[in-house]
């Protein structure tokens, strides 16, 4: 099955039987995106992400924006997973929306974590996006 993306390439999922959604993330030097796809009768369709994780590769700090103002109000925690051991890095629930910067996005400090790969999951009230994130 393929499914176009905002760049103008497609993407392909060869061959998917399973009834479960997943995930599919793509990552460059500006930032990560992810594309949750869920079943429905004809296959399965993409959710868009309601959040914007850069940059892509990080070093001192990583910045979440929201592409909707009004989902800062539904959003419930943020999490940094260690994608290899699965450990939580980092965690916060209840973001003060006095922090965001004038750029409207939550900066958060990287420097108490080690070099490696995590998952970032933001978590609303009635859903959740991950992007992946390599600190360097």
């Amino acid at each position: 099955m393929g499914f176009s993306s905002t760049s103008g390439h497609d993407v392909w999922v060869n061959p998917w039987f399973g009834t479960s959604p997943f995930t599919v993330t793509a990552t460059n030097a500006c930032g990560s995106f992810s594309a949750y796809f869920y079943p429905v009768s004809t296959g399965f369709r993409m959710a868009a992400n309601k959040s914007t994780v850069y940059p892509n590769i990080a070093r001192d700090f990583v910045r979440i924006s929201l592409n909707n103002t009004e989902d800062w109000s539904r959003l419930v925690a943020v999490r940094i997973i260690d994608s290899g051991s699965g450990e939580v890095s980092y965690s916060e629930k209840m973001i003060d929306r006095n922090r965001l910067g004038q750029n409207k996005a939550l900066q958060i400090d990287l420097k108490d974590l080690a070099k490696g790969k995590y998952i970032v999951e933001i978590q609303y009230l009635d859903s959740r996006d991950s992007h992946h994130l390599i600190v360097e």
